[in-house]
This record gives C-alpha cells, sequence and structure tokens, in this order.
C-alpha cells in the first residue's frame, strides 16, 4: 500500500510536505516525498488521504486503564496521602471484575479515538486485562503492580507470581514495583535484579509528592503517618530522597521508568541523568495535585530520555469544562502551556520516540522510518 498526506511528521526527521509512506507486510518501507516514493511502488494500492498530518501514533508510557471509572470521584486538594486513603476506599467498595473490565475497555477506547497507539498499563488484575487487551487494536504493554506491605508477601513470591502473569505476554511488558512507600527495600533489590537477568522493563512512581520526599528524608508527614501505620517498616526512611531510595535499591538502571519524578534535588536530577533511566511526565496528574514546576530543563541537559503518560483518571481534573478523559493530545497541550519555550518538536517526542524507546519498542513504532511498523495515525491539517 501507499499513502500520501499532505504533511509527512517522521519525528526523528523534519516534516515532508507532499509526503508518502510505501508500506509492506505492514511495515514501512519506504518514507519520503510522493514523487520518489511512487517511483518505488509497482502495483501498490494508492490512497490518497489528502488535507492531512501522517504521524506516528502516540505512545502513552503510563497509564492506569483500569482506574477509568474513577474520573471525578476525588480531589488533590486535600493531599496526597488522603488522595491515596479515597482510592484504595472506592477500590474496595466498587473495584468488581466486571466494573474493572469494563472500565479497562472503556480507558483503551478513549486512547485510541484520541490517537494513541501504544501504552504502558500498570495492571493490579493482570490475568483479566490478558484477555481485555485481545478486544482492542491498542497495543498493550503489560506491567504487574507489586506492593506487599498489606498482603505481607515476601519480594520472591511477589516477583514469582509477575513473572507468571507475564509469559503469556512474550517479551512484552514488565514489572511495577509501585513506589518507594508502598514497597520494601527487598522487593526493589530483587526486582532491579530480575529486570537485569530478564531484560524486562520495571516502572515505578517515584518523587511523586512533596509527602513522599518528606516522608523518606525527615521521617514525618501524612504519608509517613499513614505508611507507618500499616505496619511497613520505616528504617529505610533515614535522610535519602526517594530518588536516592531508589538508586541504592540498585533499581536506577537502564530499563527503568521513573514516573513522575516531580520533588528532585539537583543531586537526584544528576543520579538520573548517569544511569540511562527514562522519566514519564504526567501534566494532567501534576496539575491535579498542584505540584511544583517539573524540572524538564535540568532533566534534558543530562541527557534525559523525557516521555509522557496521561496517568488515570483518578487524578485528571476537567479539561476546558469537559469531562476527564484518557487523551494523550490534551497531555501534549498541558505539557506545552507550562512549558513554551520547548520546541514543539521536542515535545511531540516526548509522546512518541521518546516513549517507544523507554519501552524498548523504537524499532517498532514512534517514527515512520524505514522498518518501524505502519503504526500511524491521520490528523486534519488546517
Amino acid at each position: 500500500m501507499l499513502l500520501r498526506a499532505r504533511i509527512l511528521l517522521p519525528v526523528t526527521a523534519p516534516p515532508i510536505e507532499n509526503g508518502g509512506i510505501l508500506i509492506r507486510d505492514g511495515r514501512i518501507a519506504a518514507a519520503g516525498r510522493w514523487p520518489e516514493i511512487c517511483a518505488q511502488a509497482t502495483g501498490d494500492e494508492i490512497v490518497d488521504l489528502g488535507n492531512v498530518v501522517l504521524m506516528p501514533g502516540l505512545v502513552n508510557a503510563h497509564a492506569h486503564l483500569e482506574y477509568t471509572g474513577m474520573a471525578g470521584q476525588f480531589t488533590g486538594a486535600n493531599g496526597f496521602a488522603e488522595w491515596v486513603r479515597s482510592i484504595n476506599a472506592s477500590k474496595q467498595r466498587n473495584f468488581t471484575h466486571d466494573t474493572a473490565t469494563e472500565q479497562w475497555l472503556t480507558g483503551a477506547a478513549m486512547l485510541m479515538d484520541s490517537g494513541t497507539t501504544t501504552v504502558a498499563d500498570v495492571q493490579t488484575r493482570a490475568g483479566a486485562a490478558m484477555a481485555e487487551s485481545k478486544l482492542t487494536a491498542l497495543r498493550i504493554i503489560p506491567f504487574i503492580e507489586m506492593t506487599g506491605v498489606i498482603s505481607r508477601k515476601a519480594p520472591e513470591d511477589l516477583i514469582g507470581e509477575a513473572d507468571s502473569l507475564l509469559e503469556p505476554y512474550g517479551g512484552k511488558g514488565g514489572y511495577s514495583p509501585h513506589s518507594p512507600y508502598a514497597t520494601t527495600p527487598g522487593l526493589l533489590e530483587l526486582t532491579a535484579l530480575r529486570a537485569r537477568e530478564s531484560g524486562r522493563v520495571t516502572t515505578i512512581h517515584v518523587a511523586e509528592s512533596n509527602e513522599e520526599f518528606e516522608m523518606f528524608v525527615h521521617r514525618r508527614g501524612p504519608l509517613y503517618e499513614m505508611i507507618a501505620a500499616l505496619g511497613r517498616p520505616m528504617e529505610d526512611c533515614d535522610g535519602r530522597t526517594p530518588l536516592q531510595h531508589v538508586d541504592k535499591c540498585e533499581l536506577l538502571q537502564k530499563n527503568t521508568l521513573l514516573v513522575h519524578a516531580n520533588y528532585l534535588t539537583d543531586e537526584d536530577v544528576a543520579l538520573i541523568g548517569g544511569s540511562s533511566a527514562s522519566v514519564v511526565h504526567c501534566p494532567g496528574s501534576h496539575a491535579f495535585f498542584d505540584h511544583e514546576a517539573f524540572r524538564y530543563q535540568e532533566l534534558k541537559q543530562c541527557g534525559v530520555n523525557l516521555c509522557l503518560g496521561t496517568d488515570s483518571l483518578a487524578t485528571l481534573s476537567s479539561d476546558n469544562g469537559h469531562p476527564p478523559e484518557l487523551n494523550m493530545m490534551s497531555e501534549l497541550r498541558r505539557f506545552r502551556l507550562k512549558h513554551m519555550d520547548v520546541l514543539a518538536r521536542e515535545v511531540l517526542a516526548m509522546a512518541t520516540v521518546n516513549g517507544a524507546r523507554a519501552l524498548g519498542l523504537e524499532r517498532d513504532c514512534g517514527s515512520l522510518r524505514p522498518g518501524t511498523r505502519a503504526d500511524l495515525i491521520a490528523i486534519s491539517y488546517g
């Protein structure tokens, strides 16, 4: 098949006016100016898409599809610990298999409808999500959530369960030890080791809130009190920042996605820069909690691979009066409005090739280059 568009946006190369893409066996065989691509096509079906921008499908580097039904239920105004209490209470009341399945599929449809083709989905019900993923064309990269604080499960058991749940996905997906505060050092250390052995990707919420920072650095605050009351050993709250805690557990490594990273010291930024880990920023969630400014420029200057994600609808407010939805285009707009000094091509890369790179999918998606999959979206031009 041969596709023509007014503008071809490869992401990894400058835009091409009057562009074309030649597709063979589901992958891009050639991409460039229309006359040149036409000359390479012999007997291929030609589709003129007209006045559109043809670009890679968006890559959502962090989401919780199963929480789609929690839209509008919570507020971030009462602090992070109170939000954690509220979401856990809601899950205990309403999180049945049927409702979670329905909301998972609703979230997947929202992403597809707004241009996302690949999503890193954190799952607490991975067995069910495996069946649900067959009902959507969205490329699902599953991450199995692990905590162990309440269940008191040993790290070895949690990793073993995760490996079993990931097996049907082949090489896709990986581990999601929830956060430094919701896990123990033993789980983080074992996850780091298993990730290195298996080559799987790890994603972890870290430095998300000021309350998490206070917990680890100052042994105080609402989150510290809440987690301590759950019986979690607190000896690891020893003056290190949450990011430094992750580094001590050897999880600050290649193929690790650090989600949020809102509260970082200069030392933290330097540590990430020297680690080859990626950072996933979630602009909607960031605004929901009114966090301090995200340190984009400092992280970029350290060479960090920066990506965008939606997080879940439990941390999104209405968008210009409309009900919140999982929409990477909205996340691009939110980021751009907060960071007007960042070039548009850099912002777009965060939602395409950078996310693909973080997930180990750069050869499949995130850009329009020969060899990548024909993973495309078309947007009306003008």
